[in-house]
């Protein structure tokens, strides 16, 4: 779960590229269906770097600015449609 919603993990990975520390490398793919007034979108987050700083990539499908994405996630609606 992510900001209320599910996401399916489609793929991940943990690698530990040193072997005297508790802070391994991730790598996930996780993604989520959200329905907006009339389109069906595939919104995709990639988790990467380390454990303990990890950043996030975000996409979607049919494509939307990252503003776009955020308000899906946190309103279920684009910011078109919120204005």
């Amino acid at each position: 779960f992510f900001q209320d919603r599910e996401f399916a993990l489609e793929r991940g990975t943990m690698t530990w590229r040193d072997p005297w520390t508790w802070d391994p490398e991730i790598d996930f793919d996780l993604s989520t269906d959200i329905l907006s007034r009339d389109t069906r979108y595939r919104v995709r987050y990639r988790l990467i770097g380390p454990f303990s700083n990890w950043r996030t990539e975000s996409r979607s499908d049919p494509p939307l600015s990252q503003a776009d994405i955020n308000a899906l996630l946190w309103f279920g609606v684009t910011a078109d449609d919120l204005e």
